[in-house]
C-alpha cells in the first residue's frame, strides 16, 4: 500500500511540475477532475488509516508516521491543484457603454463536420453579432447559409465575407480589412484582419492550433503558439492598440505554453474567459457528434459514461488594457463540442 501511494504521490508531483511534458499537460488540462480525485484520494486514505493503520495494526508508531505523511503530502496536492484551478477563475470588470460605442463579437468552433445548418442559423440571428467568427467553417457551411448570410451579415460586397485563414470565416456587418499572411507550413494558420468603429481600429487575431492528439501535433501547436505571440509582438510592440485574440488555443490556462503566451504580454492582453469556471470542450459531445467512429462504445455504457466529467477549457479570449467590456457570454453549439462566446466591447 505504501509503494501504492508513494508511486501516486509521485506522479501527482511530476504532473504539476514538469507540465511542458506532453503527457503530463494532457493530464494536467484535466486538472479540475485530477483535484477532485485527490480530494477522494484523501478521503479514502483518512478512513484507511483510521481503520487499517489504528484499529487494526494498533497504534504502532511507525504506521501512525508513515500515515500521518502521505495525509500531508495528500493535502498539500489537493490544495496545491485546487488552488492552481480556481486561481484563475477572477472574473472580469464590466463597464457601462453606451451601445452606440460596442462591437459585438460571436466566436465559436462550429465543427467542420456540423450539419445542424438551421441551428447554427438561428444561433447566428439571436446573437445579432456585428463580427461573427468561426473556426472550422467549411464551404458546405457557407453554401447553406449563403442566403441568409447575404441578407444580413454580409453587404453587397461579397467580400464582407472574408474567408481569414484555413477553415476561419469571418461574417461581418462592418467594413474589416484582411491584413494577415498564410503560412503554409503551420498547418492551421491564423487570422489577421482590423476593423474601424467610431473612427477607433481594432486589430483582431483569430486562432486555431492543432489539436495536440500526438507528440508531433503537440510541437506544432506550440510553434503555432510562439509565432503568433512573436507577430503580436511585433505588430504591437506598445501593446496599446486596441487588440483582440481569441479562438481554439487547444491548450488550457493550465498549460506551461498558455502561460508562456500570457507572460509574455506582462498583463498588457487579459483573459476575459475567467469569469468561472467553464468548460468549452467537451469528450462526450465528441463521441456523440462522432458516432460511427466509437462504435465499440456500446451506446448504454457510453451514456453511463457521459455522466464523467471530461472536458476541459481550451477556447479563450484576450483583450488589451484598453479595450473596455460590455458583456461576456457562453452560447451552445449544436453539432460542436465546443462552446462559442458573445463578447460585446469597445475601445476606451
Amino acid at each position: 500500500m505504501n509503494i501504492f501511494n508513494s508511486i501516486l504521490i509521485l506522479t501527482l508531483i511530476i504532473i504539476f511540475f514538469c507540465r511542458n511534458w506532453y503527457i503530463w499537460e494532457l493530464l494536467i488540462s484535466f486538472l479540475p477532475y485530477i483535484a477532485g480525485g485527490i480530494f477522494w484520494i484523501v478521503m479514502i486514505w483518512m478512513i484507511y488509516c483510521i481503520k487499517h493503520i489504528f484499529l487494526v495494526n494498533g497504534w504502532n508508531i511507525q504506521n501512525c508516521k508513515v500515515g500521518l505523511l502521505f495525509l500531508i503530502l495528500f493535502s498539500i496536492l489537493c490544495w496545491l491543484y485546487t488552488y492552481e484551478y480556481f486561481s484563475f477563475y477572477q472574473g472580469n470588470t464590466f463597464q457601462t457603454i453606451d451601445s452606440k460605442d460596442t462591437i459585438r463579437v460571436m466566436y465559436a468552433n462550429i465543427y467542420s463536420k456540423n450539419e445542424e445548418y438551421e441551428s447554427l442559423k438561428n444561433t447566428v440571428e439571436r446573437g445579432n453579432p456585428d463580427i461573427a467568427i468561426f473556426v472550422e467553417f467549411g464551404e458546405i457551411h457557407e453554401e447553406y447559409l449563403s442566403r441568409y448570410l447575404n441578407n444580413n451579415l454580409a453587404n453587397i460586397n461579397e467580400y464582407q465575407r472574408i474567408r481569414l485563414a484555413k477553415g476561419i470565416m469571418a461574417l461581418t456587418k462592418n467594413t474589416i480589412e484582411n491584413i494577415g499572411v498564410n503560412n503554409e507550413e503551420l498547418r492551421r494558420e491564423y487570422g489577421y484582419f482590423t476593423t474601424i468603429k467610431n473612427q477607433k481600429p481594432y486589430y483582431f487575431y483569430t486562432i486555431h492550433t492543432s489539436s495536440p492528439i500526438s507528440n508531433y501535433y503537440f510541437k506544432l501547436r506550440n510553434k503555432q503558439l510562439t509565432e503568433v505571440k512573436q507577430e503580436i509582438a511585433s505588430k504591437h510592440q506598445n501593446l496599446k492598440d486596441n487588440i483582440i485574440v481569441l479562438g481554439d488555443f487547444n491548450t488550457t490556462p493550465r498549460s506551461a505554453y498558455y502561460k508562456a503566451f500570457e507572460k509574455q504580454f506582462e498583463g498588457n492582453l487579459i483573459n476575459i474567459t475567467n469569469n468561472k469556471p467553464i468548460k468549452t470542450w467537451d469528450f462526450w459531445e465528441m463521441v456523440k457528434i462522432n458516432d460511427k467512429k466509437f462504435w465499440m462504445l456500446p451506446k448504454l455504457r457510453r451514456n453511463l459514461l457521459s455522466y464523467l466529467p471530461v472536458y476541459c477549457h481550451i477556447d479563450q479570449i484576450f483583450i488589451s488594457k484598453n479595450v473596455q467590456i460590455w458583456e461576456v457570454k457562453k452560447i451552445h453549439i449544436d453539432g460542436s463540442d465546443h462552446e462559442g462566446f458573445i463578447v460585446e466591447i469597445a475601445a476606451s
